[in-house]
């Protein structure tokens, strides 16, 4: 099982990294929905998408992290549920056995904890995993403002760089413009 998960998740970073910045040579603009799904499919990898791959990354081991964290306690639930109930069986045939009530007491509660911790950091997950879609489509279009606006400054500053020269002749006034786009 781990080797399966650890081969999905090497696989899901190859993919990332090979396609996931495809460039144009004029200006690369990034599809906001695009990333949206891609964070839907893996947390933070839409926000490594629209070139935020610290947030991205924050988000990916976050989400891994609480779902590895949700299966840990889920397992320790369940084998601390087993013996509740075995010790229950016990106790059932044992009522005057104030020791073992004890015992029964302790362990079911121990396994309502771990159950209510894997419920959270289930939830907690879910959390990360819906902050992280709206992110990602958030920044997909901060990410393209930012490269709009990149792009019209380097227009303005060429605009700004531009040499007129009026040559007037006889019949004719021609205009020199020099740019250096």
């Amino acid at each position: 099982m781990r080797k399966s998960v650890l081969f999905f998740c090497f696989f899901v970073l190859l993919t990332v990294a090979k396609f996931g910045f495809a460039q144009n040579d004029e200006i690369h603009l990034v599809s906001p929905i695009g990333a949206a799904v891609r964070s839907a499919f893996l947390p933070g990898y839409g926000q490594i998408y629209t070139e935020s791959k610290i947030r991205g990354s924050i988000l990916l081991v976050s989400f891994g992290t609480l779902i590895a964290g949700g299966f840990i306690s889920r397992n320790s639930y369940q084998n601390i549920y087993q013996d509740y109930r075995d010790v229950a069986w016990e106790a059932l045939d044992n009522p005057q056995d104030k020791a073992l009530q004890e015992r029964k007491d302790l362990l079911f509660d121990r396994s309502n904890q771990r159950f209510k911790l894997s419920q959270f950091l289930f939830f907690a997950s879910l959390g990360v995993w819906a902050y992280s879609v709206i992110d990602s489509y958030v920044s997909g279009n901060v990410y393209n403002a930012q490269v709009k606006s990149e792009k019209l400054l380097d227009d303005i500053k060429g605009i700004e760089e531009m040499k007129f020269q009026l040559d007037v002749k006889r019949e004719r006034i021609n205009l020199i413009v020099t740019a250096n786009f």
